[in-house]
């Protein structure tokens, strides 16, 4: 990730891939992708997820957590039916061996989250 002040200088980097860039300024800009489908984090550029879970439930795989130390990635559940069931590679999230996402949207169901990695293992913030 490159966190790059709008007048392009660098605050801080992690990895080679310029894809996944950050503007500070009056806005934060994170690349995002939208799916339905089971999909591994190793192989996508977005830094957020939009997944639709109405046509079954949706398993999505986190890199190693030492990989990315420190960084994150944000997801949000679009549809009440069905799971989104959150795996890590290795590791645990939240001291468990998946973090599930489940129930109705505007009621008591997980809506969405914040997934940051310690380099050992993955933890939820804001889950709701």
């Amino acid at each position: 990730i490159l966190i790059q002040a709008v007048n392009g200088v660098s605050l801080g980097r992690y990895g080679n891939n310029p894809t996944r860039d950050v503007a500070i300024g009056r806005k934060v800009q994170f690349t995002s992708a939208s799916t339905s489908t089971n999909f591994n984090t190793d192989t996508l550029t977005a830094i957020m997820f939009f997944v639709n879970t109405s046509g079954g439930n949706v398993t999505m795989t986190l890199s190693t957590p030492d990989r990315i130390a420190g960084n994150f990635f944000i997801v949000k559940r679009t549809s009440s039916n069905n799971s989104l069931i959150i795996v890590p590679a290795t590791g645990k999230i939240d001291g468990g061996a998946s973090f599930t996402m489940s129930g109705a949207l505007n009621g008591g169901g997980n809506k969405g989250a914040i997934i940051i990695s310690d380099g050992t293992n993955w933890f939820t913030v804001g889950a709701q």
